[in-house]
């Protein structure tokens, strides 16, 4: 009985495997054809759902449960019907059609409830008519159930199946599906494992054999100390007998030495090529473990275009949802966790992003409106982008709603810049919808996507062009098994900080932290963020740094999706790929760490959790009290280059160094900036020569024309390096002229320090 048991939940354990496949296959065949197939390839779309519904019936009967057979049986004749035919199907036929998709889920939900439904319940969901408004089909009633050809109802599983029947069919077992070559590769590494094993085994007994020198060799000293112990103790010559044993003895020795030399040589040779080969070994044991845990993401991708469609029709819009990149592999948890983020996305995309079709028209856009869902692997990080081509996000309504809720003041509300509004978007409460409808509205959904981005680990960043559309672009690991990590030490403690929070590391001179309102910060981008010390939030042990001399202080620029923080620690160590084990029930809510890491030393190593430490500068202000060092503002720099990789560089190079740096893509832009801005002057500009609309050398003679700029300190970094170039540099008013052929940091750093200090 109990092996009839075991081998009926396997059976069904594989028929809910392949119930989900069949209905995944039917739901995108049939979005497919509503859609528009290609002529040349309907037939076989067709051809493609009529054996899904077939198989899918055939499956059903195997375990007994009727219902599903039956409701499989009629897709199946409606499908052949139409194969048959090709008939033109209406907009009713494919919701009648995806609602028998629907149908055969809720069967089996109650079935795993241990609740079947009853024939009333599935006839109201699934009735019996509609394709024979364009197709003459006899389909069976539920008073006639289908036989197979030549075949009776027997099944494999007699017991429980079935809508009559009321037994529980849960299945709990947890299961990925692994590609036979996954699994060979994992073979071959055991086998190469057996290998290591069986060096391990020659290692120890040339050991053993080292072990039984050195004992022989002790042997042969506490013959001869005795000797020795007489001669040190009677001081003088030594005695024949002495002296003989002692002779006998060093010359042994030097024997033995030259032995165990040999020994320990080989031994380390053995070692050296033993640990090679393990480590290649374990190397490709944890990818080939990793890698039966990944799916391809377009298993998860599969769910969304059904829910688009049909909540596309809800709203009464035209909406073509583009799946791309489907083929990359993710861990399976990757998936789950994303997938709540992702149906948040997606139904604010449709609801809030885009338009009906009239309003889409008087635009001037299609009535169709875009959603694109594209994944891309770069490194070892999956980026997930959602996008659409609709009204984008207003962040005047945003920063209102915001302040309606009470997320944030009036005084704060004005200070915030466009990135930081869009991302008020992510607190729980906050919509701009003016009307709550069945998809959104309440405020409720993007928070939680947030929650299950940091679970992961996870960024997002959105890109947003009112009145054209948004992109959510998610960035997350390719998998939680294992972590790229910052080893810093803070308060005399090594703890680690995920790589993928960090946005840059700097050794930030003293002299070049500011205060704003008695506070210590550093400026990120133009932008000034408080800088606070690790140690004093993790509430360990500190050492105020001192403020005198050119003093650099180690500093990590964190992004916790919707804020930056600046921690100073006492020094960095190393990035490493580790293990993140859990903290297990008993200390799960031990707040800032994520789980700990084993050091190749055997320490252990708390991996921080970046999003806990923004919640705990929020709840208590005091634990993260910033440094208090008395610094000079920090000097402010423009960047002038029509190139975005030169003056990404050279604003990479000043901000590392301290300075706070203001770009502009050509000498107008920055000209017309410079006579607006009525806050203090910069320190120097630094500016390109060949530029669009108005080039370096205008520029520079601009700048020195103007009374209140004539003392701008200017340095032209420049292709041009002919005599003629440089004097025409010198006579529009440059004070420095750098060749970017010859282009070296250091030198651009000395320049702007010699005329900025």
């Amino acid at each position: 009985m109990a092996r009839a048991d075991d081998m009926r939940r396997e059976l069904m354990s594989i028929f809910q495997t392949e119930l989900d496949e069949h209905l995944s296959l039917l739901n995108h065949g049939v979005l497919a054809l509503e859609q528009g197939v290609d002529p040349a390839h309907r037939a076989e779309q067709i051809n493609t759902l009529f054996r899904a519904a077939h198989s899918l019936k055939g499956a059903a009967r195997a375990v007994n449960l009727k219902d599903i057979a039956h409701l499989a049986h009629r897709l199946e004749d409606a499908l052949d019907a139409l194969r048959q035919k090709d008939a033109t199907l209406l907009p009713r036929d494919f919701n009648w059609i995806l609602a028998g998709v629907d149908t055969l889920r809720v069967a089996m939900d109650g079935h795993l409830q241990g609740a079947p439904l009853s024939d009333e319940q599935l006839e109201a969901r699934f009735p019996l008519a509609p394709l024979d408004s364009v197709i003459s089909i006899h389909l069976p009633s539920a008073d006639q159930p289908p036989q197979e050809e030549g075949k009776s109802s027997d099944t494999l599983l007699e017991k429980g199946g079935g809508s009559e029947g009321g037994e529980r069919l849960t299945v709990t077992e947890d299961t990925v599906r692994v590609a036979t070559a996954k699994l060979d590769a994992l073979m071959d590494a055991m086998g190469e494992l057996l290998v290591a094993r069986m060096h391990a085994d020659q290692v120890f007994e040339q050991s053993r054999t080292l072990e039984q020198r050195m004992q022989d060799w002790q042997k042969k000293w506490r013959r001869a100390r005795p000797h020795h112990q007489r001669w040190q103790k009677r001081g003088g010559p030594p005695r024949e007998s002495e002296w003989a044993a002692m002779a006998e003895f060093l010359t042994g020795h030097e024997t033995d030495l030259n032995a165990l030399s040999g020994d320990l040589n080989a031994l380390r040779v053995q070692l050296t090529r033993d640990r090679n080969h393990l480590q290649r070994v374990t190397d490709e044991l944890q990818v080939g473990i990793r890698k039966t845990r990944m799916l391809p993401i377009h298993s998860l991708f599969a769910l969304f275009p059904r829910m688009v469609r049909d909540l596309a029709h809800e709203r009464g819009k035209d909406i073509l949802l583009q799946l791309e990149g489907g083929d990359i592999e993710v861990d399976r948890q990757i998936l789950e966790l994303s997938k709540d983020p992702l149906i948040h996305l997606l139904r604010n995309a449709v609801d809030h992003g885009i338009e009906a079709p009239d309003q889409r028209i008087a635009s001037g856009k299609s009535s169709r409106g875009i959603i694109r869902l594209r994944a891309d692997q770069r490194g070892n990080h999956l980026v997930i982008e959602v996008a659409d081509d609709g009204r984008g996000i207003d962040p005047e309504a945003v920063r209102q709603a915001a302040l309606k809720r009470g997320l944030i003041g009036a005084h704060e509300a004005a200070a915030l810049d466009e990135e930081a509004t869009l991302n008020l978007i992510f607190h729980a409460g906050l919509s701009t919808a003016r009307q709550v409808s069945t998809i959104s509205g309440r405020g409720v959904g993007l928070d939680v996507a947030r929650a299950n981005l940091e679970q992961m680990r996870g960024l997002v960043r959105i890109a947003n062009q009112p009145g054209q559309g948004v992109v959510f672009s998610l960035l997350l690991p390719l998998t939680l098994a294992t972590s790229q990590v910052l080893l810093v030490e803070a308060g005399g403690q090594i703890v680690a900080l995920p790589v993928l929070s960090i946005e840059r590391i700097l050794r930030m001179p003293t002299s070049r932290i500011g205060q704003v309102d008695g506070q210590s910060v550093i400026h990120v981008e133009g932008r000034p963020l408080p800088l606070l010390s690790l140690a004093r939030l993790l509430r360990l042990s500190t050492i105020e740094p001192s403020a005198a001399g050119e003093t650099r202080l180690p500093v990590v620029v964190l992004n916790a999706l919707d804020m930056r923080l600046v921690l100073q620690v006492d020094d960095f160590l190393s990035t490493q790929e580790v293990v993140i084990k859990p903290l297990g029930r008993q200390l799960r809510r031990v707040r800032n760490v994520a789980g700990v890491t084993v050091l190749g030393d055997g320490r252990l190593a708390p991996v921080l959790n970046v999003a806990d430490l923004v919640k705990t500068i929020q709840r208590e202000p005091t634990a993260a009290a910033p440094l208090w060092i008395a610094v000079a503002k920090p000097k402010r720099i423009v960047v002038v280059d029509d190139s975005i990789t030169t003056r990404t560089l050279e604003k990479n190079i000043l901000e590392s160094a301290g300075y706070e740096v203001q770009v502009f893509a050509d000498g107008q832009e920055a000209w017309d900036w410079l006579r607006r801005d009525d806050s203090r002057l910069p320190d120097a500009l630094v500016s390109d020569v060949n530029m669009p609309r108005m080039d370096g050398f205008a520029l520079a003679s601009a700048v020195k024309s103007d009374a209140r700029l004539s003392r701008l300190p200017i340095v032209l970094v420049t292709s041009l390096d002919s005599p003629e170039d440089r004097l025409q540099g010198m006579e529009a008013g440059a004070d420095a002229y750098i060749v970017k052929s010859l282009f070296d940091q250091q030198e651009l750093l000395a320049v702007i320090k010699r005329f900025t200090e």
